[in-house]
């Protein structure tokens, strides 16, 4: 129940909010339960931002990926973002390098992000780093009995 929730939660980052809001977000998850939430975890450079072929209000985000915490492992990747910020799009720049958290729709298997996660800037993201460091290497749980 609570993971289907905060995906909702995820997806709503789509849905316009009225004219003149900005984005609201419930409080911030742990970098751990953003990661166990989320359906990709990377640290990737942004190489083009478009717009999005699919959908109006999007736009399409290229990136080289450097490290993967969660998915399978890519050399690239495509992600899309809401075009504007009070719809809780990303403001991702050309040349930067972020610590993405992304989720993918299970009917079309699209690739998304906004600032309800925890996707950061490099630089702002030691905290998530440490934490994603834990977690890979931590044992993994026991099968059950």
């Amino acid at each position: 129940m609570q993971r289907t929730l905060w995906l909702w939660i995820l997806a709503c980052g789509f849905i316009a909010p009225a004219v003149g809001e900005a984005c609201t977000c419930p409080p911030n998850p742990t970098p751990q339960q953003a990661h166990e939430y989320s359906a990709l975890v990377f640290q990737g450079t942004v190489t083009a931002v478009d717009p999005s072929p699919e959908i109006p209000i999007a736009k399409q985000v290229s990136m080289v990926v450097s490290r993967m915490w969660k998915g399978e492992p890519v050399s690239t990747i495509k992600l899309l973002t809401a075009s504007q910020g009070n719809m809780c799009g990303y403001d991702f720049k050309v040349g930067r390098s972020y610590l993405v958290y992304a989720i993918r729709d299970a009917k079309t298997g699209t690739i998304s992000t906004n600032l309800c996660t925890r996707t950061a800037p490099l630089e702002s993201a030691g905290e998530d780093l440490q934490a994603l460091e834990a977690l890979s290497t931590a044992p993994a749980p026991a099968p059950p009995k």
